[in-house]
């Protein structure tokens, strides 16, 4: 009786528990293959070449979010060594007895229709490595063989094979490991070891071929675009060269056009420029700025003094200004300079707008120390109050040690009087027109050495291109620099490369060498 009641309740478990298993099925067999060598999918992993190609012609598929994280977090456990195109022979070559690492080989089988793909995961577990990093690195192996899937877990193996010795990775051993594993469709048979080997190594030489031709490509392309941008440097150049050209010359045709010191006002258009012209002995001896102490906004310079700054001052009556004005006295071997710094509030600026600007005092005087030291200030001065004869009593007022200095000396009047001070500006003056004059030949002189400057700097370009150029160094394994996205695409997509290698990171394990043991048996 207690059978009989159980029964109904069996009978509607059963078909629940069966489409269970078969929804679970897929994924159990998925992690058979990570974890049994040999085993494959009941899914077809050997595609017909044209599919696998396939998605090149839209280009290098992106891989998705959930993949970039699960290879960022291997990044800190395994890294790319290399990958080529020259078969196992040439990956053996950056292999060592005293590692562990893992690879993946891309074999190519049969033709035409018939052509497959099959890909191997190679655990090489070096026999002298120490016990301990052994265990630590073979315990990073299910970790490589997710990495090396690109962190999606849907590009199995067909085949996964140990290795303990570099001797050990040859055709004729790795094919007969992987014959019983790899299924090969041909017409002409081809499914014993030797046929294999045979098929291997013509897929060597062809893919090899195919490189060259993509190498000779490459070199054309870069010589192109090399060539590109040498002739945009040089137009670059040449067109800044008349812009600048046609600028200076606008400026001195206006300088000669003008009379007076005040023409020079035009020879700088930023501060900062004309600022260290001021400060360097140059042609301005005076200089304003807005109240801006990062930016300092230009508003006029010149080479007329206290006078000249005086009337340009007169003009922004509505503004809060400061300047440096350079104080020249005497002559010859009794020359003093000095720097003022200049405070100016204009008439007209509204009281709070006053109050705010004035705050930019201390700022705008600690930027203009930067450039050069002001021995005296005027502080809050107005438009009125910056007149010649108050600057020089500010400056006597200043300068009296070095008046006591010189009064025990047979030099005649004071150093620092109006006479001296107006001395001193006509020989500053007389200067500055001298070096207007210099600098009207200079631009000649540039005009009419443009060709062979263009000449010149179009030989420099190409020499800079020549040294950015990175050879390819032959201690280092091809394609080292690659990220493992584009290390897997160039293998299973691009078929660009038929091996790839990786090994544990920052484990103390033997650095990867230009040369394997094998090549030394």
């Amino acid at each position: 009786a207690a059978r009989s009641r159980r029964a109904p309740a069996r009978r509607l478990a059963l078909p629940r528990l069966a489409a269970r298993r078969r929804a679970r099925g897929p994924l159990i067999v998925e992690s058979l293959c990570d974890r049994r060598p040999g085993f494959m999918a009941p899914r077809a992993l050997s595609p017909n070449p044209a599919e696998a190609i396939r998605p090149l012609a839209g280009g290098h598929k992106s891989p998705r979010p959930s993949a970039i994280g699960q290879v960022d977090r291997l990044r800190d456990k395994i890294e790319v060594v290399g990958a080529g195109n020259g078969g196992m022979e040439e990956m053996a070559g950056w292999m060592s007895d005293k590692e562990v690492m893992w690879a993946i080989l891309r074999f190519e089988f049969g033709a035409g229709a018939f052509q497959r793909s099959k890909v191997l995961f190679l655990h090489f577990n070096g026999e002298s490595v120490p016990m301990v990093k052994r265990g630590q690195a073979n315990a990073l192996t299910n970790d490589a063989m997710l990495f090396v899937k690109g962190g999606q877990g849907k590009d199995n193996f067909h085949a996964c094979i140990e290795c303990k010795q570099v001797q050990e990775i040859t055709a004729e051993q790795i094919m007969v490991r992987v014959a019983q594993y790899f299924v090969v469709d041909s017409l002409e048979g081809g499914g014993d070891t030797a046929s294999m080997v045979r098929q291997y190594h013509e897929q060597l030489h062809r893919e090899h071929v195919e490189a060259e031709a993509r190498a000779q490509e490459e070199i054309q392309r870069q010589k192109e675009e090399r060539q590109k941008r040498l002739v945009e440097k040089q137009i670059a150049r040449q067109s800044r060269r008349k812009s600048r050209q046609s600028n200076r010359k606008s400026i001195m045709s206006q300088i000669r056009a003008s009379e007076g010191a005040h023409r020079f006002r035009l020879l700088f258009q930023d501060g900062k420029s004309g600022l260290k012209d001021l400060a360097t002995g140059g042609i301005w001896n005076w200089i304003l700025f807005g109240p801006d102490a990062k930016a300092l906004p230009l508003i006029s310079g010149g080479s007329g003094s206290v006078e000249e700054m005086q009337a340009e001052a007169m003009g922004h009556e509505d503004e809060i200004m400061f300047g440096v004005v350079r104080l020249s006295f005497g002559q010859g071997r009794l020359k003093r300079t000095k720097f003022a710094f200049v405070h100016i509030i204009g008439s007209k600026v509204p009281v709070m707008k006053r109050g705010k600007l004035n705050a930019q005092r201390t700022p705008m005087e600690s930027e203009l120390r930067r450039f050069l030291n002001c021995q005296i200030t005027f502080y809050d001065m107005s438009v009125e109050d910056l007149d010649v004869d108050e600057v020089i009593g500010r400056v006597r007022r200043c300068c009296v040690v070095d008046d006591e200095v010189l009064d025990g000396m047979d030099c005649g009047e004071n150093p620092f009087s109006k006479a001296a001070f107006e001395a001193a500006l006509k020989e500053e003056q007389e200067q500055a027109e001298a070096k207007v004059a210099a600098m009207m030949e200079e631009l000649a002189s540039e005009r009419a050495g443009d060709d062979d400057e263009g000449s010149e700097a179009f030989e420099e370009d190409a020499s800079e291109e020549d040294a950015e150029e990175e050879p390819n160094d032959p201690d280092m394994p091809p394609n080292c620099h690659l990220d493992v996205f584009d290390i897997l695409h160039k293998v299973r997509n691009e078929r660009a490369c038929n091996w790839a290698l990786f090994r544990p990171k920052g484990m103390g394990l033997a650095p990867q060498r230009g040369g394997s043991q094998r090549k030394g048996c």
